[in-house]
């Protein structure tokens, strides 16, 4: 179980930010008060379930003055079990780190620190409105870790305004030698309500394209690789298993109860949010009211969120897997369209009944590509190898068919000795649209997958996941070559 407490309060609001804070301290008294009510009101939430992590996360909870914050940390420890606590999380911006605040900190049971960077360029910095400058964030980190705190984090922000290739190059040399064990790389999104939202309807400010990003995220991943840190979770890095264990409780499913406006709870029954309005949540507390929305999950609600939750941990491990691979199959894979899906699918907004996860190929410009995927759905989910194709690439592949049918004959009868795709036992693999006559599915249509399909109820962990799409990669190479050379020699 984790608890999360929100501080809304912000010395200014940044450019980019959706989360809920005010650029204001004038009702802070009133709502470290209602804060403390909550916790006394909703203490047996989540029954008796031993609390693992606690984190304070904002807003800025670094701004809280050391009474401030050890008042919040005495009425929960009033009125939770926080002894087991394993992981003591707090947010904090560079300019609000004192040597005297670190050592408080510490005294207060923190063993971890996140830092909200976001970029070492104090030229980027001014365009986001954030209220810190690279020095202070050097010295933030370096301050951290002579006060004894082993497990920094920090933050950075990829598509920022006037961020260039080069500064994301120097903000990671800069990575190189922090003595930092979590890295958070974010890529922008416009949220609702934010300036750059604001500033993109006036056209002045335009978004960095998808493919950029990718690029970049691409790049990035692959240098802190190479300096030691591990992409266990699509926007995150560490080093020395230096997990999030707070947030890595939320994709692994586990309960947790959320305080203050805006704060999510989850019992995994149902979740609720509180209301995302500061002054509303002081008034309702103070008449003993809690102000929240629920919604209480069905069965098909929790198998998504299931199926939603390995995938996010799965992809970067996938990914990387994938690249090492790649010279065995060509794909040169196409990253652009892995951060399309992973953005669609693990970013705000509602889940969805199904799941589309590819990783897809561009040759030599062709808009027909293979594409190893899988998808997943309120039945089950599938994986395999796919070839689709435009129209004009279709043709081509017809008219190679028809030139070459004893090559079509002889793949086919391979393929049909080899129905059973063998992962964990009943699975099995054949092309879609296989009907009687095995040659005629195969290039009437404008696509040709294999696949190893598993029913709701077999469904176990994300590790099955991540076998069963190695698997399939392997066992489909010698299906790719025949289509990519119908493909080149259809003319």
């Amino acid at each position: 179980m984790g608890i999360y407490v929100h501080i809304p309060f912000c010395r200014s609001k940044c450019y980019y930010c959706g989360f809920y804070s005010v650029a204001s301290t004038q009702l802070k008294k009133a709502y470290i008060a209602a804060l403390g009510h909550e916790i006394q009101l909703r203490k047996d939430y989540l029954d008796t379930s031993e609390v693992k992590t606690l984190y304070f996360g904002g807003g800025t909870p670094s701004w809280l003055s050391m009474d401030e914050l050890t008042d919040i940390v005495t009425t929960l420890e009033m009125n939770f079990a926080l002894n087991c606590v394993a992981e003591r999380t707090i947010e904090a911006n560079p300019e609000d780190i004192t040597r005297d605040k670190l050592k408080g900190w510490r005294a207060l049971g923190f063993n971890r620190l996140s830092i909200g960077i976001q970029s070492f360029n104090d030229e980027v910095l001014k365009r986001i409105n954030r209220t810190h400058t690279a020095q202070d964030a050097l010295r933030s980190v370096e301050w951290a870790a002579d006060s004894g705190f082993e497990n920094i984090g920090i933050d950075l922000i990829l598509g920022l305004p006037g961020y260039t290739r080069l500064h994301l190059q120097q903000d990671l040399e800069i990575v190189n030698h922090l003595p930092i064990t979590h890295l958070s790389v974010y890529l922008l999104s416009i949220d609702s309500n934010t300036v750059f939202e604001k500033l993109m309807q006036k056209g002045r400010f335009q978004p960095q394209t998808d493919d950029e990003l990718a690029d970049q995220y691409l790049w990035v991943s692959d240098y802190l690789k190479s300096i030691g840190f591990e992409h266990y979770e699509i926007s995150n890095f560490a080093k020395n298993s230096k997990y999030s264990l707070h947030n890595t409780s939320y994709w692994q499913q586990q309960k947790y109860v959320g305080f203050g406006p805006a704060a999510h709870s989850f019992d995994l029954n149902s979740r609720q949010w509180n209301v995302a309005h500061l002054k509303s949540y002081i008034d309702n507390l103070a008449n003993d009211r809690l102000s929240f929305e629920k919604e209480i999950l069905t069965d098909k609600d929790k198998f998504n969120e299931y199926i939603m939750i390995p995938t996010k941990e799965l992809s970067g491990e996938l990914y990387d897997w994938l690249t090492e691979n790649d010279p065995q199959l060509h794909l040169n894979l196409h990253i652009s369209k892995i951060y399309r899906d992973a953005r669609r699918l693990f970013g705000r907004g509602p889940l969805k009944d199904h799941i589309w996860f590819s990783f897809q190929n561009e040759l030599e410009g062709r808009e027909d590509a293979p594409c190893l995927w899988f998808e997943v759905g309120c039945e089950g989910y599938s994986y395999g190898f796919g070839y689709w194709c435009q129209p004009a690439a279709a043709a081509r592949f017809r008219k190679y068919a028809d030139q070459h049918p004893k090559e079509l004959e002889k793949l086919a009868r391979k393929l049909d000795r080899q129905q059973t795709f063998f992962l964990r036992g009943d699975e099995y693999a054949r092309p879609k649209g296989h009907t009687d006559d095995a040659l005629s599915g195969w290039y009437n249509r404008r696509s040709f997958s294999i696949a190893c399909e598993r029913e709701y109820d077999e469904l176990s962990y994300s590790r099955d996941l991540l076998d069963a799409v190695k698997a399939g990669y392997e066992f489909l190479i010698p299906y790719y070559e025949y289509f990519d050379k119908s493909y080149r020699m259809a003319d």
